[in-house]
């Protein structure tokens, strides 16, 4: 298994190469000093796999690679990745890691989030409507501007995650949402189903 996993991070970093040599930007992945292993999917990240550290450099994709990587039915791990501006509406995310992620202004309408982790994210301005955000931890997220207009927020947790000038009109939420002291989510729009 470490031989095989050995050799699929050497191909990503052949690949990450590859792609800056010949100028192709779309999504970069940065990275990070990794405390965790990917979890059930391949290490996206920049890794040397010959000092087996990381280099600091990026990892870029087109969109029709990422196209085939959100194909892939394992979880991905993408933790600390910058998919600002991205577009992955009506993508399938359902069990993803994408704590620390940067996705500002991404598009994100229809998608399924459910059971996500996008703990400490910086998600400003992002278009969550009509997404599925149930069972997700939102911890600590950065979902200022954010429309979660018609979003689904069952069972989320949004303790402590900056919702200024978030639009959640018409978002439903049960009495498992987990919401920060003094945040009225009626206030904002939103509507509580039992």
């Amino acid at each position: 298994m470490k031989a095989f996993r050995l050799a699929v991070d050497s191909a990503l970093f052949q690949i990450g190469r590859a792609l800056r040599a010949a100028g192709r930007v779309l999504i970069l992945f940065y990275a990070l000093p990794l405390a965790l292993p990917a979890w059930r999917g391949y290490n996206l990240f920049n890794i040397d796999p010959i000092l087996n550290s990381t280099k600091g450099e990026t990892m870029q994709f087109t969109q029709e690679e990422l196209d085939e990587l959100l194909k892939n039915p394992q979880t991905l791990n993408l933790a600390g990745a910058d998919l600002s501006k991205a577009d992955l509406s009506r993508t399938n995310l359902s069990g993803a890691y994408l704590n620390a992620a940067k996705l500002r202004y991404a598009i994100l309408t229809s998608a399924n989030l459910s059971d996500v982790n996008l703990s400490s994210a910086n998600l400003h301005g992002a278009n969550l409507s009509g997404a599925d955000l149930s069972d997700s931890n939102l911890r600590g997220a950065d979902l200022s501007g954010t429309k979660l207009n018609n979003a689904r927020l069952h069972y989320a947790d949004l303790i402590g995650a900056n919702l200024s000038g978030a639009d959640l009109s018409g978002a439903v939420y049960n009495a498992g949402t987990k919401w920060s002291d003094g945040f009225d989510p009626l206030a904002a729009g939103a509507i509580c189903e039992v």
